[in-house]
């Protein structure tokens, strides 16, 4: 509910007269949020010291704030995906391949492979897109990543790799976006990149 109303904050900012409320309104629903997640009170100090700051410089204020929100969440994935391509980690999409289908065909984790690579390349280029855009593209340009944008482009790019996974991978018993993401949750739950398995790598 919280995070909900800090959404409807954060597009209520544009208009004039509230600006100051809507970032006030933003920076509260945030901090209590915050709390609710991780089971700890923390944030509400934290809230009611930049309260102030938000009030004085709404705008500047809803802009850091995104700016932070966004770089921690794909910052977050790009660091999720790359470090499982390191050396004695299991590629993270081979990883919940097998954890939906068992062993692996060798074509299956060499896709999985090249997929996790594909979407850590997409994560650093989502964590580039804002200060690129603020250097060289039209004013203001540098927000439409962090306004949904980059969420707009996985969406897309989730239901395309869908199709072109069954044209590249045969007679195989595919499963719908739905049960892949629950088992990119279950994976994230439990806070660990699982190790390298042989018949992964075969």
């Amino acid at each position: 509910m919280f995070l909900i109303a800090s959404l409807v904050c954060a597009h209520l900012l544009p208009i004039g007269g509230t600006r100051r409320l809507a970032a006030g309104a933003l920076l509260v629903s945030q901090g209590c949020a915050t709390g609710l997640v991780l089971g700890s009170w923390f944030s509400v100090p934290l809230t009611l010291l930049a309260l102030p700051l938000a009030l004085r410089w709404p705008v500047l204020a809803v802009d850091v704030d995104g700016g932070l929100i966004y770089v921690v969440v794909f910052g977050g994935c790009l660091r999720l995906f790359a470090l499982s391509l390191c050396p004695g980690h299991e590629p993270l999409i081979s990883a919940l391949a097998r954890r939906v289908h068992g062993a692996l065909r060798p074509d299956v984790a060499r896709y999985t492979r090249w997929l996790t690579v594909f979407w850590s390349v997409f994560f650093a280029l989502a964590l580039a897109a804002p200060p690129f855009l603020y250097a060289l593209g039209p004013r203001g340009a540098w927000r439409w990543p962090m306004r949904g944008g980059s969420i707009g482009c996985v969406l897309v790019l989730m239901i395309a790799e869908t199709g072109v996974r069954r044209m590249i991978i045969r007679d195989f018993a595919h499963v719908s976006i739905r049960t892949t993401v629950a088992a990119f949750r279950d994976a994230t739950a439990r806070s660990a990149i699982p190790t390298c398995h042989p018949d992964a790598d075969t």
